[in-house]
């Protein structure tokens, strides 16, 4: 079963991911069954991420950069509070707890995300 999202523009569940590059005969196959929308075969930074069947809007997934700017600012932050120590174990484990809050954080946002598409 293929996931579909609903589009932002209007309102209806018909949003597919958009598969960049050239298309195999299964992915083109996957297309004309309305599974997957092809985006071309260059790729760009902000190119768009879904697109709804019904009307054609484009729209990226913001949480996705958010969080990873976020997770690797917050993995800076814990480094250099960890690095503060002259131990090396309490510099280690400083570390693993930033790693282990950070992700748990990301998890519990990008959850969150996934409720508001529904």
């Amino acid at each position: 079963m293929v996931r579909k999202y609903i589009c932002p523009a209007c309102g209806i569940k018909s949003g597919v991911n958009i598969e960049y590059g050239y298309p195999s005969s299964e992915l083109m196959e996957a297309s004309e069954r309305g599974e997957v929308a092809l985006g071309g075969c260059c790729i760009g930074d902000n190119d768009p991420e879904r697109r709804c069947l019904h009307c054609g809007h484009e729209w990226r997934i913001k949480r996705r950069s958010a969080d990873l700017n976020a997770l690797v600012s917050y993995l800076e932050d814990r480094l250099m509070d960890a690095s503060v120590g002259n131990d090396q174990n309490d510099f280690k484990t400083g570390f693993l707890e930033g790693f282990r809050s950070a992700v748990e954080h990301v998890i519990r946002f990008q959850i969150e995300q996934d409720l508001k598409t529904y």
